[in-house]
């Protein structure tokens, strides 16, 4: 590009419309960077207020989980007086004014939002002081009083008042991602045609002036050889650049596709490793207007700034790529939470006999004994009771300690309508700090060494709450772990109060011998 705008002058003094031409090149690159520099600001906000809404997102699921949590302990509490909940529902209490306070923080600049806040607090007020009161009831031993102020406090429709606001931030949030999404293609988009705009009109510029040339005296006849190879390599780059830019686009349109996800981590090393290749655009720009790299050390030069843009480009590529993983898990589990369950008789001892084939040449492997005791017939749905069991199975061989003989478990006793059945291993064990976050998506407890995504458990306790159930975890770092499952004897997709029959499932779990 350089040596063309070398010829072009030195044939202005004899053509003046190349000096035009010229001239125009450089105002519509000159227009082309402006813009670009100002589609690229345009992203980053889009990008920054995408984050925010995230940010929000996550607080409203916080918030959601935080009153789950203060409802539970209280309800332990009161059942059993254990000091261990009480010191549960006094750290989710706090949780709930923590998410409110990120929440109203985080909406400050949206009205909207503000105003879906402040209903959320004032609608929560009633219900927080009467937890709180109850609390304090069973605190001071009067067990019935509390009791009796539990049956009589706010019931499930001021829950569902609260469900509802959270709801509708959440649904808000929502809509204000996929517009934000939106305005972030449309200047993907922009920035595309742009560049590629540009570059058929450098093209179409470089073209005429080959043609004007032409039309030169025979004196400019080399002039004109050398203005045809120049521009030959001008194609050449241009073809190059576009290509580039396509490249750039599609990660760009996959980019924001998958920013909606809450997965921080690879976003933040895309958007730095974006900057630095930015910053390495004037490094770039200034290469090519010199032309090619003709000593050692230009050539030099050339190769580290390539090095550079290679290493940024790698690890973008990485960054998206495991994002894609995560977000494709995420798909799956979405699909398997929604499809329809159907409730059937499941002898429990042949749907694992089933399963301990499947795992016949992995315990092998691992030197691993199975022992399943006596096992009920239930009424849930098959396929769900499947995965689940096949996920604890497999991993409790999976985390069997190097060396040491592995021992599975699996047992199973009656509580009520209830069936509360154990796999238990003597594996490396679980971190005490590690037993609520095991449940969540994309977390891993212990040390990476073994395959997976962090969404089994997830699945799991997905599955099992599906089935009016609940799940439980013990373990001991170094000895073993105990999963319990709570499992209704009878379960149908149709029963009556689903919300209730998970309360009672964990009133039954709280009584499980550990």
């Amino acid at each position: 590009m350089a040596s063309t705008g070398w010829t072009i002058v030195q044939l202005g003094s004899r053509i003046p419309r190349q000096a035009v031409l010229l001239a125009a090149g450089f105002v519509l690159l000159v227009l082309i960077s402006g813009t670009s520099v100002w589609l690229v600001t345009q992203s980053r906000e889009v990008g920054r207020s995408v984050a925010r809404t995230l940010e929000v997102t996550s607080a409203v699921a916080g918030l959601r989980t935080a009153i789950r949590r203060t409802e539970s302990a209280q309800r332990g509490y009161l059942l059993t007086g254990e000091d261990g909940y009480r010191a549960m529902f006094d750290d989710a209490r706090a949780g709930i004014d923590r998410q409110l306070a990120r929440i109203a923080t985080l909406t400050r600049d949206n009205p909207v939002q503000t105003r879906r806040a402040a209903i959320i607090r004032d609608a929560l007020a009633p219900k927080l002081d009467f937890l709180d009161q109850s609390m304090e009831l069973q605190a001071a031993g009067r067990t019935r009083d509390a009791l009796a102020l539990a049956r009589s406090g706010p019931g499930i429709d001021l829950m569902d008042d609260v469900g509802m606001a959270i709801g509708g931030m959440a649904d808000s949030e929502r809509t204000l991602l996929a517009e934000r999404r939106a305005r972030d293609e449309q200047i993907t988009t922009g920035l595309l045609v742009l560049t590629l705009a540009g570059a058929s009109a450098i093209v179409a510029l470089a073209f005429a002036s080959v043609l004007m040339v032409r039309r030169s005296a025979a004196a400019a006849e080399q002039a004109r050889s050398a203005l045809e190879e120049a521009n030959l390599h001008l194609e050449e780059k241009v073809a190059e650049r576009t290509t580039e830019l396509q490249e750039t686009n599609e990660e760009l349109q996959r980019f924001a596709y998958i920013v909606g996800h809450d997965l921080r981590s690879p976003l933040v090393n895309i958007m730095g490793f974006t900057s630095e290749l930015e910053s390495l655009r004037d490094a770039f720009m200034e290469r090519l207007t010199r032309g090619p790299a003709t000593t050692p050390g230009e050539i030099e030069a050339d190769a580290l700034l390539k090095a550079d843009a290679d290493e940024a480009l790698g690890f973008i590529k990485s960054s998206t790529a495991k994002m894609d993983r995560l977000i494709n898990a995420i798909l799956a589990l979405s699909r398997a939470g929604r499809r329809e369950f159907h409730p059937e008789p499941v002898d429990l001892a042949d749907l694992m006999a089933t399963l301990t084939g499947a795992l016949t040449h992995q315990m092998q492997e691992a030197d691993a004994d199975l022992s399943i005791a006596p096992l009920p017939t239930i009424r849930s749905d098959r396929l769900a009771l499947e995965q689940v069991f096949s996920n604890l199975l497999d991993n409790a061989v999976k985390y069997l300690r190097p060396g040491v003989p592995g021992r599975i478990t699996v047992t199973a006793s009656e509580r009520k309508n209830f069936v509360i059945v154990k796999v238990t291993d003597n594996g490396r064990g679980i971190a005490a700090r590690d037993l609520e976050r095991i449940f969540d998506l994309f977390r891993r407890a212990g040390p990476q060494d073994r395959p997976g995504d962090g969404i089994g458990l997830a699945h799991v306790r997905t599955l099992v709450r599906r089935i009016g159930g609940a799940i439980h975890v013990d373990s001991t770092p170094g000895e073993g772990t105990t999963f319990s499952l709570v499992l209704p004897k009878v379960w149908t997709p149709d029963s009556p109060s689903p919300r209730a029959t998970l309360r009672t499932a964990d009133a039954e779990r709280t009584r499980i011998p550990s």
